[in-house]
Protein backbone atom coordinates (compact mmCIF):
# COMPACT_ATOMS: atom_id res chain seq x y z
CA UNK A 1 0.00 0.00 0.00
CA UNK A 2 1.18 3.84 -0.94
CA UNK A 3 0.25 6.09 1.57
CA UNK A 4 0.13 8.62 -0.58
CA UNK A 5 -0.94 7.03 -4.17
CA UNK A 6 -3.30 8.98 -6.09
CA UNK A 7 -2.70 12.61 -4.54
CA UNK A 8 -0.06 13.79 -6.48
CA UNK A 9 0.66 13.95 -10.61
CA UNK A 10 4.33 13.41 -10.21
CA UNK A 11 6.49 10.40 -8.97
CA UNK A 12 7.11 10.66 -5.19
CA UNK A 13 11.02 11.14 -3.96
CA UNK A 14 12.68 7.44 -4.06
CA UNK A 15 13.53 8.02 -0.49
CA UNK A 16 10.61 8.67 0.76
CA UNK A 17 9.22 5.92 -1.27
CA UNK A 18 11.42 3.51 0.53
CA UNK A 19 10.94 5.09 4.04
CA UNK A 20 7.07 4.82 3.81
CA UNK A 21 7.64 0.97 3.22
CA UNK A 22 8.11 0.56 7.34
CA UNK A 23 4.31 1.18 7.76
CA UNK A 24 2.80 -2.46 7.74
CA UNK A 25 5.80 -3.48 10.44
CA UNK A 26 5.03 -0.17 12.25
CA UNK A 27 1.66 -1.05 12.40
CA UNK A 28 2.61 -4.15 14.34
CA UNK A 29 4.69 -1.94 17.09
CA UNK A 30 1.26 0.52 17.12
CA UNK A 31 0.33 -1.04 20.92
CA UNK A 32 3.59 -0.98 22.13
CA UNK A 33 3.81 3.05 21.06
CA UNK A 34 0.45 3.89 22.09
CA UNK A 35 1.31 2.81 25.93
CA UNK A 36 4.89 4.29 25.87
CA UNK A 37 2.93 7.73 24.88
CA UNK A 38 0.73 6.68 27.75
CA UNK A 39 3.69 6.51 30.25
CA UNK A 40 5.53 9.55 28.93
CA UNK A 41 2.13 11.69 29.28
CA UNK A 42 1.75 10.65 32.99
CA UNK A 43 4.87 11.41 33.51
CA UNK A 44 4.46 14.82 32.32
CA UNK A 45 1.39 15.37 34.34
CA UNK A 46 3.06 14.08 37.71
CA UNK A 47 5.56 16.93 36.96
CA UNK A 48 3.11 19.21 36.39
CA UNK A 49 4.28 20.15 33.05
CA UNK A 50 0.70 19.32 31.42
CA UNK A 51 -2.47 20.41 33.39
CA UNK A 52 -4.77 17.81 34.70
CA UNK A 53 -7.44 18.69 31.78
CA UNK A 54 -3.98 18.26 29.16
CA UNK A 55 -3.31 15.03 30.85
CA UNK A 56 -6.66 13.67 30.83
CA UNK A 57 -7.35 14.20 27.71
CA UNK A 58 -4.34 12.58 26.17
CA UNK A 59 -4.84 9.67 28.38
CA UNK A 60 -8.90 9.61 27.05
CA UNK A 61 -7.87 9.78 23.20
CA UNK A 62 -4.56 7.37 23.80
CA UNK A 63 -7.04 5.00 25.38
CA UNK A 64 -10.02 5.40 22.59
CA UNK A 65 -7.11 4.51 19.93
CA UNK A 66 -6.50 1.29 21.64
CA UNK A 67 -9.98 0.72 22.62
CA UNK A 68 -10.90 1.21 18.77
CA UNK A 69 -8.09 -1.39 17.51
CA UNK A 70 -9.79 -3.62 19.89
CA UNK A 71 -12.88 -3.56 18.72
CA UNK A 72 -12.24 -2.69 14.91
CA UNK A 73 -9.98 -5.54 13.37
CA UNK A 74 -8.74 -3.14 10.40
CA UNK A 75 -8.59 0.12 12.70
CA UNK A 76 -4.60 -0.43 13.06
CA UNK A 77 -4.33 -1.00 9.21
CA UNK A 78 -6.65 1.77 7.29
CA UNK A 79 -5.18 4.80 5.39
Amino acid sequence: MKMWSGRFRQPLDPQFEQWQRSFPFDQKLLLYELAASRAHAQALGAAGILTAEEWDRILTGLDDTVRRGETQPNFFSRR
